[in-house]
């Protein structure tokens, strides 16, 4: 990762997303309201685990790889509260 850059891009779950160069997944999870919920997720293919979460980069890029790819996997009824209903 270039470490001059303040920003770099994400693809989350299909949307493009900038985030600061130095945000964790623990920050990410946060940001997207999911943090403390069930949730699964892969960056670039590889499963991040939970234990991980803080300690890794948002963002894993690569020269060959302009921005990461992430999908999130949650449990719709532990997250959204219109679905309990």
């Amino acid at each position: 990762m270039d470490p001059v850059r303040k920003v770099i891009t994400v693809t989350i779950n299909g949307e493009v997303r900038q985030l600061p160069s130095v945000a964790t997944v623990a920050d990410l999870v946060k940001e997207m309201g999911l943090a403390g919920k069930r949730i699964a997720l892969e960056r670039n293919g590889d499963i991040v685990p939970r234990s991980t979460f803080a300690a890794q980069r948002a963002a894993a890029r690569t020269k060959e790889r302009k921005a990461d790819q992430v999908e999130i996997w949650f449990d719709t009824f532990s997250v959204l509260p219109e679905c309990r209903a």
